[in-house]
């Protein structure tokens, strides 16, 4: 595997984590003569990659090669790296380039890997975005995106990924010769920004496959009306961001969507599974009486807990995703309707419905805000409760 050899470059992948280890596997067998740094936030990780060559942790049956040396010190991991990939959940991203800002080198290239929305200066927004505000002009912000099964990576199976950056003219054929090997192919693309949002969108899409196709009746042609939903959608957020249609078609766009939305292997799509079994049950049998309990304790959204091998970005993407959609009126139907699940503000069967016909959402009564859906909510129980206390009493009397 060491075709491609660079001398002197050093290599950092920030996160060690399932794809984050999976990446720096990769990097190590294309590179045998580099060192890559393979940062992680837990130091008990870094010491037994070290030790061992295993990160036992998050990818327990992979054996590392020795040209990988974990640190679980940032300075230490980003501060001679000429390539740096950063591939840590996207909720923390924001917060981890703040604190290498002043560390990365000059004209070193940072490639973001990660796929979801993250939090700067309390606004949510794609990484990319972040990383722009965040570093001065002399580091070469890109993105790299793509079909990337972990199980098929490190298996050798064929893909393509996308690298993007606005200085792609200078920096592709660095990047080419670290990445490409024979099962991955790097194509060129001059839109970060567009590489970017179909990885993030895709995960969302998977979430939504995974409870849907679940449900009885669902079938390969339910499948394809929900795809086609799911890019509709998409093509919304494209546009709203600026970004073409040759972005949300291509292989980091609809190409990386296919493969998470149809794949078992799908991190995301094994989540929404098991959302469904777990709401299945209590929404059909119990969801008038569960309903009754949340219009007097209302529940908000509750992000799941990041668990040992099984982060699923498109759970931590969906808050954020509606809160921008709100904010700038987009018409994201089937989006919406599965944070109203995920909420708990329908039953896990709305999501066919509106699956089935998306302008049942807009086409609702009921265009409140969340507050004032609060308000009439209580009042009707009260009102309820009163007409029970009155029958009563009456009837005593």
């Amino acid at each position: 595997m060491a075709k491609f050899n660079i001398d002197n470059q050093r290599i950092a992948v920030i996160g060690a984590g399932v794809f984050g280890t999976a990446l720096a596997k990769i990097l190590a067998e294309n590179n045998s003569e580099n060192l890559i740094d393979l940062w992680s936030f837990e130091k008990s990780v870094s010491v037994q990659i070290n030790s061992s060559h295993i990160n036992a942790k998050y990818l327990p049956e992979v054996i590392l090669p020795v040209n990988i040396s974990s640190t679980s010190s940032l300075k230490s991991a980003v501060e001679f790296a000429d390539v740096l990939f950063l591939t840590t959940p996207a909720k923390f991203a924001a917060e981890i380039m703040e604190s290498v800002k002043e560390l990365i080198k000059p004209n070193s290239i940072l490639i973001i890997c990660t796929k979801g929305l993250t939090v700067y200066k309390n606004e949510f927004c794609p990484v990319y975005l972040a990383a722009e505000k965040i570093f001065p002009n002399e580091i070469n912000i890109s993105v790299a995106s793509g079909p990337s099964h972990v199980d098929e990576l490190l298996l050798h199976k064929h893909t393509v990924w996308i690298y993007a950056s606005k200085t792609a003219d200078a920096t592709f054929e660095k990047v080419d010769r670290i990445i490409s090997n024979e099962f991955i192919n790097l194509k060129i693309s001059k839109d970060p920004l567009g590489a970017e949002l179909g990885g993030i969108l895709k995960n969302v899409a998977a979430i939504l496959f995974g409870i849907i196709m679940k449900m009885p009746g669902a079938g390969h042609n339910l499948s394809g009306v929900l795809f086609a939903e799911c890019v509709k959608e998409m093509h919304e957020i494209f546009t709203f961001y600026g970004v073409g249609t040759d972005e949300l078609i291509s292989e980091s766009g609809i190409g990386d969507v296919a493969a998470t939305c149809f794949s078992e292997q799908s991190r995301n799509r094994k989540f929404g599974e098991q959302v469904f079994q777990r709401l299945n049950s209590v929404f059909k049998r119990k969801f008038f009486i569960y309903r009754l309990f949340r219009i007097v304790f209302p529940r908000k959204f509750q992000e799941p807990k990041l668990t040992v091998k099984f982060l699923a970005e498109g759970a931590f993407t969906i808050k954020p995703l509606i809160k921008i959609a709100n904010v700038n009126g987009l018409k994201i139907p089937l989006f919406r309707a599965l944070f109203d699940v995920l909420a708990a503000k329908k039953p896990i069967d709305y999501l066919l419905e509106i699956t089935k016909n998306p302008e049942l959402y807009h086409n609702r009564s009921a265009k409140r805000t969340t507050a004032e859906n609060q308000k009439v909510k209580r009042n009707f129980f009260l009102r309820l409760l009163n007409s029970i206390f009155n029958f009563i009493f009456k009837k005593e009397e």
